[in-house]
């Protein structure tokens, strides 16, 4: 139904444009045009958000480094940020286990937090970004925190924030944050919401590693492909050259092996076991 509404809005949008281009119109009618034509982009808005939403999804899921995917969705509201005089303030892990995610759905996925966070905000606003790895069971996972010290959202709410059409906004489908949530449950993950009053919203990301073998070895090369250094900046001396096993079943501690060894220039694999 929405594809069938789409496609003569996209019709008469053209021909509204094609009008105005013209030039042919006097200040009156041309200005009535463009707000016909600036209604017609929200509804076939609204009608893509409807159609994500109900369409079946198709991933292409791909390891991927958290931080660049947030760097890249903070890219798109950089003006508003800047308008809005809002700091962002970034703490992120050193060696953060890279994840098997579609990365356009995912920058998706931040994008939309990151709008919901500039629009509970007041100017002069802090958006605090956090990121790091923690353990869930048996398994590693990446957590990403995204917290606003704007107006918090009533307790009520609170749950019914992911749920399809929901939405305390004058505009919007309210499909918003139930699309992320649909998007990040796909990959592996789930994302929560808490708010309280005085200490402003959190929205926290977590996404599960598939394979921690193949996550730990992909984080090690790319942290030994940058220089490693001492705390005064002076790089680390490369005493050492070869291939190490380490026999560990625990994914943080092979992290943090990984982690120290790969500074010294050795090649490190990981065993779960004996066998």
């Amino acid at each position: 139904l929405a594809t069938e509404i789409r496609e003569p809005l996209g019709s008469i949008r053209a021909q509204l444009e094609e009008v105005t281009a013209e030039g042919i119109l006097d200040f009156d009618p041309q200005t009535r045009v463009e707000n016909a034509m600036r209604d017609l982009i929200r509804i076939e808005a609204i009608l893509n958000e409807i159609l994500d939403f109900a369409k079946p999804l198709d991933l292409t899921r791909r390891l991927c480094r958290v931080p660049e995917m947030v760097e890249n969705a903070l890219t798109v509201v950089a003006t508003e940020l800047e308008a809005t005089r809002i700091q962002v303030v970034k703490e992120y892990a050193g060696l953060l286990a890279p994840v098997r995610a579609d990365e356009a759905k995912m920058q998706q996925v931040f994008l939309s937090i990151f709008k919901n966070a500039i629009e509970a905000m007041t100017p002069g606003g802090i958006l605090t970004i956090s990121m790091s790895n923690q353990r869930a069971g048996r398994h590693l996972e990446v957590q990403i925190l995204i917290k606003n010290n704007g107006a918090p959202i009533p307790p009520e709410h609170v749950d019914k924030v992911f749920e399809p059409f929901f939405t305390t906004k004058r505009s919007g489908t309210g499909l918003g944050l139930a699309i992320c949530r649909q998007l990040v449950r796909l990959m592996d993950g789930e994302i929560e919401l808490e708010s309280r009053l005085g200490a402003g919203s959190i929205f926290r990301v977590r996404l599960r590693l598939e394979k921690t073998e193949c996550a730990i070895t992909a984080a090690a090369s790319v942290d030994t492909a940058r220089e490693a250094t001492t705390e005064d900046g002076q790089p680390l001396p490369r005493r050492f050259a070869g291939r190490v096993l380490v026999a560990e079943d625990d994914p943080v501690s092979q992290m943090v092996v990984v982690g120290l060894l790969s500074r010294f220039g050795l090649h490190v694999e990981i065993a779960n076991n004996g066998e």
